[in-house]
């Protein structure tokens, strides 16, 4: 199965850049549009549909040949399946005709694509964990797969047998495919920027390992599970960015900048409380002197984060291995 990355340009109608924080489903769609291709879904969600002001987008799209191209990050929302956008993986099918039938080749990437998915994410997906776009809203989409659901039906069985590895049948066809684990894509990467302070570290998902170009990010270790690396990094030098590679292909920028706090000196009495505005998340050196309290608050940019003063004495207060600021406590 080969996958290519063709990401959009970040906009508010296509691709908002709003954090996907946990998978539930697959969502399957078709297109809708009888002979587009992949690149022409890509293209129209890139250019059209963002001229025209249109919410709408997937993370991946399937076509006629089987090719597959993913056009949004599975760590950020497309704009796809409605109320679902916000725990689900969409895909858009392409198809030959208005029956919405799909090509075998176009059948067997979307099965093996949904497999390799549900493996990542822990899905099952004869419970749930493949859905289409008629389950959430109760349009007819993906068409076909409405139209006849015995096919839907054994298209959940068909993913999860790729899954198993076990031969499994095209639904709409009853053609049979060869025992075929759903294979880890070598050039997937969990994230495609990252911006870290000094003394921070970030775990990468890759399918394969990942490399940096530069010593300003050290790697810490690297494990494998389920077919795919964790790797950690730590920041350790400023850099204006610097590139995550994979078998020579840049997947990733990574960026180390100085922490913002919008307090050098602070200084209360027993009992007082003070909220810092940083860039990175915070900690108190001593916290028998300043002791956070709850959870620090954030928005697109900032940490807002409230320390109580329980102890008298002064401590630092820092981001990743910065010191930003100073508290005294009286």
């Amino acid at each position: 199965m080969n996958i290519q990355q063709e990401f959009l340009t970040p906009n508010q109608y296509t691709r908002p850049q709003i954090r996907l924080r946990h998978v539930k489903a697959i969502a399957t769609h078709y297109a809708g549009d009888p002979g587009a291709t992949a690149q022409n879904i890509h293209d129209y969600f890139n250019g059209t549909c963002v001229r025209q002001k249109r919410y709408a987008s997937c993370h991946y799209s399937v076509g006629l040949q089987g090719e597959i191209i993913q056009l949004i990050p599975e760590s950020e929302w497309s704009y796809c399946t409605n109320q679902a956008n916000g725990y689900t993986i969409s895909i858009e099918t392409c198809h030959p005709d208005a029956t919405g039938k799909f090509t075998q080749a176009s059948e067997k990437s979307l099965i093996e694509l949904e497999a390799s998915l549900c493996k990542k994410y822990g899905l099952n997906p004869l419970n749930g964990g493949v859905i289409r776009h008629y389950d959430v809203t109760r349009k007819c989409c993906p068409k076909y797969y409405v139209d006849h659901p015995d096919v839907w039906n054994k298209f959940k069985q068909a993913v999860a047998d790729c899954m198993a590895g076990r031969p499994y049948i095209l639904p709409s066809y009853g053609t049979g495919v060869s025992s075929m684990a759903a294979a880890v894509n070598p050039y997937y990467c969990d994230t495609s920027s990252l911006t870290l302070c000094p003394g921070l570290t970030y775990q990468f998902k890759t399918g394969a390992p990942i490399t940096c170009a530069s010593d300003s990010f050290k790697q810490a270790r690297q494990t494998k599970n389920g077919g795919y690396y964790l790797t950690k990094f730590s920041a350790e030098k400023i850099t204006a960015g610097v590139g995550f590679y994979i078998n020579g292909k840049r997947v990733c920028i990574g960026v180390v900048k100085q922490p913002y706090c919008d307090t050098e000196k602070v200084q209360k009495a027993l009992g007082q409380t003070y909220q810092f505005k940083t860039d990175f998340p915070i900690m108190s050196a001593n916290s028998a002197i300043w002791q956070q309290e709850g959870t620090a608050k954030r928005d697109d940019k900032f940490y807002y984060t409230k320390f109580k003063a329980v102890g008298k004495g002064t401590a630092g207060f820092y981001c990743g291995s910065t010191r930003v600021s100073i508290g005294t406590v009286i």
